[in-house]
């Protein structure tokens, strides 16, 4: 009788030390600085380049600066799952459009869709898919196909694309998006050439920083 009260003794040990084990291991994973975000609003600032293309003519590709706002907030109460934002941006820079180099300002505001998946269960890393629509103003100024001077117009615009989301600390987030794009339909406010509307389409590499709250 005493050598199996000796023999069990050590079995409630070990499984206290398990589960103390355990319990530590989960401590550590919900303090990670990368753990999954809990919270499910975020605010955060993109700069990256866009390159311009003009569907209507293959001459008129332009690297543009492109600076990016957004405030958003997830359905499911923390950083994954379905979630709406307002969407700004501008870009600006030279465009060889046409005769000659000429600036133009482009100014866009609107809801963006997006799903944001969760990659890895114990840490906060996200693929966020994403679609937009919105109003977008451009000032030109310029030569464009016979028309010199300064013209303004509003656009309908229309984005999609990917992004990668890390969410830092339950506070912060950075993001990156290799694929982005923005097809704006300009309808001009002065004549243009032939044409008062056009259609274009741009590529956008971003790379982003924020909070979540």
């Amino acid at each position: 009788m005493r050598s199996r009260s000796r023999r069990t003794r050590p079995l409630p040990i070990a499984s206290i030390a398990l589960a103390c084990s355990l319990g530590i291991l989960r401590t550590a994973s919900a303090d990670s600085p990368v753990a999954p975000g809990t919270r499910p609003f975020w605010a955060q600032f993109g700069i990256g380049p866009s390159i311009f293309i003009a569907t209507e003519n293959s001459d008129a590709a332009s690297t543009w600066l492109h600076l990016n706002q957004q405030v958003g907030v997830h359905f499911l109460g923390d950083a994954s799952g379905p979630a709406i934002a307002l969407d700004v941006h501008e870009t600006f820079g030279w465009w060889n459009y046409g005769v000659g180099s000429s600036t133009l300002f482009a100014f866009r505001v609107g809801p963006r869709f997006q799903y944001d998946i969760q990659l890895v269960r114990s840490l906060g890393l996200y693929l966020s898919p994403y679609v937009g629509v919105g109003w977008g103003y451009w000032n030109y100024s310029g030569s464009f196909f016979g028309f010199r001077g300064t013209a303004t117009g509003n656009a309908l615009d229309l984005s999609a694309g990917v992004e990668v989301r890390l969410v830092l600390g339950n506070r912060g987030v950075i993001a990156i998006r290799p694929l982005g794009f923005d097809f704006p339909i300009v309808f001009w406010n002065a004549p243009m050439g032939t044409q008062n509307s056009r259609v274009f389409l741009s590529y956008e590499l971003l790379f982003s920083g924020g909070v979540i709250f």
